[in-house]
C-alpha cells in the first residue's frame, strides 16, 4: 500500500484566514488599548521606573482605575505582571511596543484615517 501526501495552498486555506485573523483581531485589540490615555500615562510611568509595584502605580495615580487599566494593558501584551514578596509587580514589554512601532512607521502617511 502506497501513500501520497501532498501539501495543499497555505493561502487558499480556512485555518490560513482564521490565523490571519486572530492576529488583526490581536493588533486591534492593542491599539484600542493603546490609544487610551490611562494607557500612555501609566507607560511613561513604568519606563521612567521601572518594574513598580502595584500599590505605587495606585498611589501615583489616584484619579483612575488603575486596576482596570493594568488588566487591560497586561491582557493586551503591553506589560508584563510578576508576583514579588506578596505583591504584583509591572514593567513594560518593549518587544512588543517595538513591534507596535515598527508596523505603526511602516504604514503609508497617505492612508485614510478610518479605514477600519
Amino acid at each position: 500500500m502506497e501513500y501520497t501526501f501532498t501539501m495543499p495552498n497555505p493561502l487558499n486555506t480556512r485555518n490560513t484566514m482564521q490565523q490571519a485573523e486572530k492576529k488583526i483581531q490581536r493588533a486591534l485589540d492593542v491599539l484600542s488599548v493603546l490609544q487610551r490615555p490611562q494607557t500612555l500615562s501609566i507607560l511613561s510611568y513604568l519606563q521612567e521606573h521601572g518594574s513598580s509595584a502595584f500599590i505605587d502605580v495606585m498611589v501615583h495615580f489616584p484619579e483612575m482605575d488603575v486596576e482596570d487599566e493594568l488588566e487591560r494593558m497586561s491582557a493586551a501584551g503591553l506589560i508584563y505582571s510578576e508576583n514579588q514578596y506578596y505583591t504584583t509587580h509591572y514593567r513594560i514589554n518593549r518587544e512588543k511596543l517595538l513591534r507596535v512601532y515598527r508596523l505603526a512607521k511602516a504604514l503609508p502617511e497617505s492612508a485614510p484615517v478610518n479605514a477600519l
